[in-house]
């Protein structure tokens, strides 16, 4: 047999291994369903969405959550909403949602930073991002968030998973891909 006819179905094989160690993003728009839901946003998400509502501690009170979700392996991406009944601070929220990172990813402290998020009507919304690295259970991991205040919510939407995963190029790009997709009513 010749080496060509060996390479061909070698590369074949090298590929295969390789794409395989990849998660694979199947990216659809996401708008909630508003019978059921907040819906006040659409985002693109990597796969199919989950969502739930739950009661928060947040300072003395229990404020709804509502979070529409996807995992792709060991990474999830999330969009979450406080409504900020009366009588609730939006910094207490943020920081709740800034610890619940920070402990998710093993990480003793954040960096926070400045940023514009998308409206629907293609204006801009200013926000905050937070980031944090830490490790867990032996695992490097990372998250991202962003926060805007919108309609009497704070928005929050976010990816965390293992750091190795989020830093090679489609990791790096779907990160990307999801913080930048989301449009706020």
């Amino acid at each position: 047999m010749s080496s060509r006819l060996v390479a061909v179905p070698l590369a074949a094989l090298v590929a295969a291994l390789v794409a395989g160690c990849y998660p694979r993003y199947d990216w659809r728009d996401h708008r909630p369903d508003c019978a059921k839901t907040w819906c006040g946003f659409v985002a693109s998400f990597p796969g199919r969405v989950t969502s739930a509502t739950r009661d928060v501690p947040v300072g003395s009170l229990r404020i709804p959550l509502t979070i529409d979700v996807v995992s792709v392996g060991d990474v999830t991406f999330a969009v979450g909403a406080f409504d900020l009944v009366p009588g609730s601070d939006a910094a207490e929220a943020r920081a709740t949602c800034e610890r619940k990172l920070r402990d998710d990813a093993g990480a003793s402290e954040g960096r926070r930073g400045r940023v514009a998020l998308h409206a629907a009507d293609r204006g801009a919304i200013d926000g905050e991002t937070f980031d944090a690295e830490g490790r867990r259970d032996g695992r490097a991991l990372r998250a991202s968030a962003r926060f805007a205040e919108r309609r009497g919510r704070l928005v929050e939407i976010l990816v965390i998973g293992p750091a190795d995963a989020l830093s090679t190029d489609n990791g790096r790009q779907a990160v990307e891909t999801f913080l930048t997709s989301l449009r706020l009513d």
